[in-house]
């Protein structure tokens, strides 16, 4: 069982791992939630694995096999890492903090960046750096913090970078950079040689750590993303005319953002829009045609509008683009048992279940029905009012 399982790390590790080591690492890493997240979700149980624990080591397998098969773009990656780990700017991971900044008087003083220099990182991490190279190599007490800090940014960099994940460190930093700070303060005592020497280490560590590079998040609109955050926020608390409007403010700023125009298809549906909702969907189509959700309730919107040929071809292209979408799979069960199809409903009855066991009751009901019927060697087309449900929007 799942619950009895033993792993090095909590069963997201094995994905988090996955993500920075990869022979696609910059587009992993700038995998947004969504659409092309699930996708990554759902890799290790197309291979087969049914467990958490299972889909944790497939991808350290995964991770694994890229490092033994490409030692050297590991270790040019993990470099890279390393100094995105250190890097002045605070790296995004779902959320922007400079983005989040605009709407916080505290926040907005306290994080900021130009081209060339980011507060607070790009301030503090030079001051610790001279800290832990004056006192942390030179006293027993100073070397186990030093050690501590160090350690954990390169577990970060083991992993990837991103500015929550080396938050933690932040007060330990802090002790190295005041210890820094005290020093300097005591500038005119050094020699010449030593002012000259600490002074170009101080700047040159400064300049490395503030400069620009290119992130793999540099191309992310996380505003757009915001926004429809909000959206979502709004329509899970009923909102769904608010929640429209911010998938639409969404949208506006960035046309191209498939999942954008899911949510406001589904809000367009859950109003009761259904010709306007038809026309959402198939423009998140259009720029995401694997976009199987959207495919599952396009469908289910057609078969309301009694378009059932129409529903079953998207439930059907929805469950070849993803074979692991149970709703994909129950909805094009109900249709086809309503159509008198039952050994086809009862194959995607019985996957839908596999997949999500809230669904047995419905399909357990349905393979009764079946075999009551003697239909489980039959495989006609004729009217059934009998069908256990009716497809339902299920988003």
């Amino acid at each position: 069982a799942a619950a009895r399982a033993v792993t090095v790390a909590a069963t997201n590790g094995g994905i988090n791992f996955f993500i920075g080591n990869n022979p696609r690492m910059d587009v992993t890493i700038a995998t947004r939630p969504g659409i092309d997240w699930e996708r990554l979700e759902i890799m290790p149980h197309v291979q087969g694995a049914v467990t958490p624990a299972a889909a944790e080591l497939y991808f350290r397998r995964e991770a694994g096999h890229f490092i033994a098969e490409h030692p050297l773009d590991f270790v040019l990656n993990l470099a890279r890492k390393a100094w995105h780990t250190v890097t002045a700017r605070e790296l995004p991971r779902n959320l922007d903090l400079y983005v989040m900044r605009d709407y916080s008087h505290v926040l907005a003083p306290l994080v900021w960046r130009t081209e060339w220099f980011a507060f607070p990182f790009g301030l503090l991490a030079p001051l610790a750096c001279a800290g832990i190279a004056l006192y942390g190599v030179r006293r027993r007490e100073w070397s186990i913090l030093a050690m501590v800090a160090i350690l954990y940014l390169c577990s970060v960099a083991l992993f990837f970078p991103a500015g929550r994940y080396r938050a933690p460190m932040i007060p330990l930093l802090a002790i190295f950079a005041v210890a820094a700070v005290t020093w300097l303060a005591r500038w005119r005592e050094q020699s010449v040689r030593n002012q000259v020497a600490w002074g170009v280490a101080l700047l040159l560590t400064a300049v490395a750590i503030n400069m620009p590079a290119a992130f793999p998040t540099n191309k992310v609109d996380f505003r757009a993303e915001l926004y429809n955050a909000i959206g979502t926020g709004r329509e899970v608390r009923g909102r769904r005319t608010d929640a429209l409007a911010w998938y639409e403010t969404a949208i506006k700023r960035n046309p191209g953002m498939a999942d954008a125009h899911y949510n406001r298809a589904n809000a367009l549906a859950n109003l009761r829009r259904n010709t306007e909702a038809v026309v959402a969907y198939r423009e998140a189509l259009r720029l995401r045609p694997d976009h199987d959700k959207a495919r599952v309730n396009l469908g289910l919107v057609l078969y309301g509008q009694g378009q059932v040929q129409n529903a079953v071809n998207e439930f059907n292209m929805a469950v070849a683009m993803n074979p692991m979408n149970p709703k994909a799979h129950l909805n094009l069960a109900i249709v086809l048992h309503g159509d008198g199809k039952y050994m086809e409903a009862l194959e995607h009855f019985r996957a839908a279940a596999a997949i999500n066991p809230t669904y047995l009751p419905t399909c357990r009901q349905a393979e009764a029905e079946i075999m009551d019927k003697g239909k489980d060697r039959k495989n006609t087309v004729g009217a059934n009012t009998n069908s256990p449900a009716r497809p339902a929007m299920r988003r």
